[in-house]
């Protein structure tokens, strides 16, 4: 009898269809892990730092204005479906997306629950970084806190460009928060 060997990526691979995905994620977005693409990356979180800092007095005096717009569950749970969705979301399928681009292999994508009550996106990519290229380690690496600062930079442009007291400067401030606080504690050695 001779050893029948199942390619990575084929229909016998119970993998392969979530990989496929990710392929073509990464056909139609790859363009986005070159290093060239830090240049908007970098122009937008100049931007952004530019809105807080000019900003700062008037975003606390809306996020201090929030509860009285909103109930807190209200509060909680739109502060939740909008990370859930904007930041959450976008993280992991480019952490799939870069994780396909430079040879790995992506186990699982899905919902998960952090402490059985806050859901969040995560992609498994299980021992990939060990078989990739050292830029394919650094991107993976540094897709979250480069993502975090998209998001926030973005969140922070949008607050600035919406009108005050509207419904999407709302939700734009909502993101705020999120975003730098998940930057801050990613490049935290610390924080675990």
């Amino acid at each position: 009898p001779t050893a029948t060997h199942v390619h990575p990526l084929s229909a016998d691979d119970p993998g392969g269809a979530l990989n496929h995905r990710f392929d073509r994620l990464a056909l139609l977005l790859g363009w986005t892990l070159q290093s060239w693409c830090l240049l908007p990356v970098a122009a937008l979180a100049w931007v952004g730092a530019n809105v807080l800092v000019r900003n700062w007095d008037r975003i606390y005096g809306e996020m201090t204005a929030l509860t009285d717009r909103l109930t807190l569950p209200g509060l909680a749970l739109a502060w939740i479906a909008l990370v859930t969705v904007f930041i959450s979301l976008p993280t992991a399928l480019a952490m799939g997306m870069a994780c396909r681009r430079f040879g790995g292999r992506v186990h699982g994508f899905g919902l998960r629950f952090y402490r059985g009550l806050i859901p969040y996106f995560y992609t498994d990519i299980g021992d990939s970084l060990l078989l990739m290229s050292t830029r394919g380690r650094w991107t993976l690496l540094t897709l979250g806190s480069v993502c975090r600062v998209l998001s926030g930079s973005m969140a922070l442009i949008g607050w600035e460009l919406a009108g005050r007291d509207s419904a999407l400067a709302t939700c734009f401030l909502l993101l705020i928060v999120p975003s730098v606080l998940g930057l801050v504690m990613r490049l935290s050695v610390f924080v675990t």
